[in-house]
This record gives C-alpha cells, sequence and structure tokens, in this order.
C-alpha cells in the first residue's frame, strides 16, 4: 500500500492577457477556449498567443505528443465523441449525441450527423472506428498508451452508430472519450499518418489550420461552418497565431511589447508581479495537476521505519502543506488529502484521512515506534525543485530539538 504524505494541486498556471488589446477572455479556463470566446480589438480581427510552458508541441497529433500546448491546440482544431462541462462537470455530447451501456465492457454511442471536417470528408461512424482502433493497436506507439489501453476494439453499428468495447468493465470510458482523444477524417488520416496529420492538421473544431511551422508558430482561421451544435462555443476570433516561446522571461517581454497578447502557464511570482501593470490582466487557476508523495508502507525498499504505520502518520504531520501552498503557490492551489484530484473520476476525498499539520504529535508517534533520534530517509522527486525542497526542509534535521528524520 502507497500512502499519501503530501498533495496538492499544482499552481494553477497564470493566464496572462492584455486588456487594451482583448476585450474580453473566458480566464481561468484552457487557454485553447479563450479564442473561442474572445473578441479581438485589433484592426486584423487576430488574437496572438505565446506558449511553450511545458515544451514544444512536437507533435501536432495528440495521441502522439500529448503536452499541455498539444491539448488546448487539440480543443481548438479537433472535436471529441463526447464534451465535459468545465462548469458543471455534466458529460455533453460533442460528436456523439447519446449513448448507452449494452452491458458491462460495450459502450453504443449514437453519433452527430451534419458534421464536416475542415477537408470536406463527412463524418461518420467510419471515422470513429478508424481513429480508435487505429490509436488503441497495441503496436500504435502512442505517447501514453493508457489514454486508450482499455480499449479492445471499436465496431460500425450503421453509418452513424458505434460501439466501443473496452477489454474489461471500463466505468472511466465517459472521462477519457470526453478527455484529449480527437476524433480524425479516416481517409485522409489513413493516407498520412500521424506525422502527416501533425504536419496538416484536419478536424472538425472550431478553428481550421491554414499553417504549420513545427516548433515556432501555427496560424488559424475561424470554421464558418462550426455551426452544427457542438457544446463548444464558435469561434469568436477570425484569426489566431500561437507562438512557441518556451523561456518565460521571453513570454513575458513579447506580452509587454506587444508582441502577443495571452500568454500562460507562468509562476505564481510572474503572475503577481504582472498584476501590478496597467493594462494587463493576469489570472491565476487551477489545473488537475497534483504533487504528491507516495511512502512505500509494503518495505520494498527494506525500510523497516516506513513499514511501521506510526511513522508514517507522523510524516504527514510533519509538513505545512498549506504553508507550502502559501508561499509556493501564491496562494493559489488547495491542500487535499487523495493521491487523486476530487475533480476527477472516483476521486472522493470525503473518504480519505485528514491529517493536521501537528510537529508535536509527528514527534510523539515517531518515538512511540522507537524513532525518537530520527532515521534516514531516501526522497526521490520528479516534483520541481522549490517543492521537493520544501518537503525537505520540514523533514530534515535543523537541530537537536526539531529534528524528525534525516533525509539522504
Amino acid at each position: 500500500m502507497i500512502v499519501t504524505l503530501y498533495t496538492k494541486p499544482s499552481n494553477q498556471w497564470g493566464f496572462v492577457m492584455f486588456k487594451r488589446r482583448v476585450k474580453s477572455v473566458l480566464a481561468g479556463s484552457v487557454l485553447a477556449l479563450a479564442a473561442t470566446s474572445a473578441l479581438a480589438d485589433r484592426s486584423d480581427d487576430t488574437l496572438r498567443i505565446g506558449w511553450g510552458g511545458d515544451g514544444v508541441m512536437v507533435n501536432a497529433d495528440n495521441y502522439y505528443g500529448a503536452t499541455r500546448a498539444g491539448i488546448w491546440f487539440t480543443k481548438m482544431v479537433w472535436d471529441t465523441l463526447i464534451e465535459r462541462d468545465a462548469a458543471t462537470g455534466a458529460y455533453k455530447g460533442n460528436l456523439a449525441t447519446e449513448w448507452s451501456w449494452v452491458d458491462d465492457r460495450t459502450l453504443e454511442l449514437k453519433l452527430r450527423q451534419g458534421v464536416t471536417f475542415h477537408n470536406g470528408e463527412p463524418f461518420d461512424a467510419d471515422d470513429v472506428v478508424y481513429t480508435l482502433n487505429t490509436v488503441s493497436a497495441a503496436d500504435s506507439g502512442v505517447k501514453f498508451a493508457a489514454i486508450v489501453s482499455w480499449i479492445d476494439h471499436v465496431e460500425k453499428v450503421d453509418a452513424f452508430t458505434v460501439r466501443v468495447v473496452a477489454k474489461t468493465p471500463f466505468p472511466q470510458a465517459l472521462e477519457f472519450l470526453a478527455g484529449p482523444m480527437p476524433i480524425y477524417p479516416n481517409e485522409y488520416y489513413k493516407a498520412v499518418g500521424p506525422e502527416g496529420m501533425s504536419n496538416a492538421p484536419i478536424g472538425t473544431g472550431p478553428y481550421k489550420v491554414v499553417e504549420m511551422k513545427p516548433g515556432e508558430q501555427y496560424t488559424l482561421i475561424r470554421n464558418e461552418a462550426y455551426t452544427w451544435g457542438s457544446p463548444k462555443p464558435a469561434a469568436g476570433i477570425t484569426n489566431v497565431i500561437i507562438r512557441e516561446i518556451p523561456d518565460k522571461q521571453t513570454q513575458v517581454a513579447e506580452l509587454m511589447a506587444g508582441g502577443i497578447d495571452v500568454t500562460a502557464d507562468l509562476s505564481p511570482d510572474l503572475v503577481e508581479k504582472l498584476t501590478e501593470v496597467p493594462g494587463v490582466s493576469a489570472k491565476m487557476a487551477e489545473t488537475l495537476r497534483i504533487f504528491t508523495v507516495g511512502l512505500d508502507a509494503a518495505n520494498r525498499t527494506q525500510n523497516k521505519a516506513v513499514n511501521d504505520v506510526r511513522v508514517r502518520q507522523a510524516l504527514n504531520m510533519a509538513i505545512d502543506r498549506k504553508a507550502m501552498v502559501d508561499n509556493l503557490m501564491a496562494g493559489a492551489a488547495r491542500v487535499i488529502s487523495t493521491p487523486c484530484n476530487p475533480l476527477q473520476f472516483g476521486c472522493d476525498e470525503a473518504q480519505a484521512v485528514q491529517y493536521p499539520y501537528d510537529p508535536d504529535k509527528a514527534k510523539a508517534l515517531l518515538k512511540e515506534a522507537g524513532y525518537e533520534n530520527g532515521f534516514d530517509l531516501a526522497l526521490y522527486a520528479e516534483a520541481p525543485a522549490t517543492e521537493a525542497e520544501a518537503i525537505m526542509g520540514y523533514l530534515a534535521p535543523h537541530s537537536p530539538s526539531k529534528s524528525l528524520i534525516s533525509l539522504s
């Protein structure tokens, strides 16, 4: 069993725009949707976005790229079978209009009629069957197989009905289908493959791609035919130009100079500074990302101390997670008590054990367990250095009177 030591949402990402250039933006939501709900104030009706927070979008085919920027791009260019309402979390029909379970492994979906891909290819069951069977194949080479590996196969019932058959009962099916699982035109995708789809994307979404300069710039134009009833809003801006700008300071400099109108994924300290700049609107909002520390309760690493439940409880109580949120995340995140985000399917925080910050109780538990003088513990971290260092600061000895454990 792995016991959660420390868990909280990631910072939010900073969402920044110039008020004088953009009249209104859907702040605090996915950046990709900003272009569909904003009104540009330029004579050329163009919104210029600069991103690059988690790396260059190496492949616009999201099954093979799987970056945060790629998900934003996917939202603008493609559609999924189901859309999850950002405000309520409810599932809404997108390319599928209704669905029902035939049995505990088989989900039947009725597809929307009258939808056309950007290249003129009509949307129907063949597109769903080819897309999902292709990316879920064992040898597909998709970036994150877990997105599609639950699918056994997809079969066509008629021109506008498909059945998605899972390998085993899979309650998360709707959640996954409402996630980054875009549907591609089967004839085009069969001809060009993932590389061709990345170089010249074709979807059904609110924006069409007119130019791709991989790793540099992407130019999109409003899809005037996006009137078929998607729960996603139609594009409110005619043109969108997206630039890859990996360096945060360069993003800010471009924003201040007018080279871009919107940027995202900035650190809390940068967002706080930008809130003081006239003409700039800076927002922070949570993402689904969380930071957790897992403890080896199964004794696989042969650390006898951590195998003791009292020691694990002590470690949970030794870290002031609220202080970390306030000081490292500018208060724009929150402490949770689960190794999953409560917004995710099946994540019930009400059932989780709540551990208060109580260093005195932590020391008492260590003493009771026979570790009054501390013990050695290896910490392996993939989280940003600031978070890992803060955790080490709470657990590592500062003085004989404050020592809990020794981190190595």
